[in-house]
């Protein structure tokens, strides 16, 4: 069912559509236009991250983790302001404490359907996952090798493709094999929605005339949120051991080293 016919549905007294996925519950406030996504990751999924990093599942309570998200968003939303000429994500409104001691990621709910034209929307998402590469962008939720990456977006009434989920489930191993020494070289390999922040930062500085001339004031935006990324990625790393990651990095450095020399 659609976002669009999913609101339609419910009476003017009942306006909340609950649905979620296999790391959350998922609740659509057509009445204010909100979604309020609360973290709840089965076992496999905790299984799995806990593996690659030794720690809880983030977005359920890391505060950093949630607000390096949210500047994820930023950045992804006006990258594609510069590529497209328009939005591509939905807006993150908030982050709440819950009872619990978790965390409601409020989004701006973006009115829509599931892309009817599949050969279409697959086609966005070869040329989507093209431009996350090149700019050092986590591809997972936008790559057409994810079978379940169309359920992350919407299409609007006025034909163009939204991004209504950024935020991964499951860590990430699947990247071209070219990406993976760089990856494991800044200790992001695997991959939980990690930003190369130095690749993007060298896509941001070789486009930076193009993308200050088309974006504007978005530009000062972009080099902000490009900041404001790196400063809660790096809290929630170092919240985590990362024993995986770190040996990675570490062994890959100490093999590059003669390389370095005979240089």
């Amino acid at each position: 069912m659609s976002l669009e016919s999913a609101g339609e549905a419910q009476t003017e007294a009942q306006r909340i559509v609950h649905t979620g996925s296999i790391s959350s519950s998922v609740d659509l406030d057509f009445e204010h236009n909100l979604a309020h996504k609360v973290y709840h990751p089965k076992r496999y999924v905790r299984v799995l991250y806990w593996l690659a990093f030794q720690a809880p599942f983030p977005y359920v309570s890391n505060h950093d983790a949630l607000e390096a998200a949210r500047q994820r968003r930023i950045i992804v939303d006006l990258l594609a302001r510069f590529w497209f000429g328009h939005d591509l994500v939905a807006d993150v409104v908030d982050i709440e404490d819950v009872p619990d001691g978790g965390h409601d990621f409020v989004t701006e709910l973006v009115r829509g359907e599931e892309p009817p034209h599949k050969k279409r929307v697959w086609r966005f998402l070869k040329q989507l996952d093209e431009k996350f590469l090149e700019a050092g962008l986590p591809t997972w939720q936008v790559t057409p090798y994810n079978p379940h990456a169309i359920t992350n977006f919407v299409e609007t009434k006025s034909g163009t493709f939204r991004i209504i989920d950024l935020e991964s489930s499951l860590v990430a191993f699947l990247y071209p094999v070219t990406a993976i020494p760089r990856l494991v070289r800044g200790g992001i390999f695997p991959s939980f929605d990690d930003i190369d922040i130095e690749r993007l930062r060298r896509y941001v500085a070789r486009n930076a005339g193009a993308i200050e001339r088309d974006l504007g004031e978005g530009y000062a935006a972009l080099l902000a949120g490009i900041e404001s990324y790196e400063t809660a990625a790096v809290a929630w790393h170092a919240s985590e051991p990362r024993y995986l990651p770190r040996f990675l990095s570490a062994t890959l450095r100490i093999l590059e080293t003669p390389l370095r020399w005979l240089r």
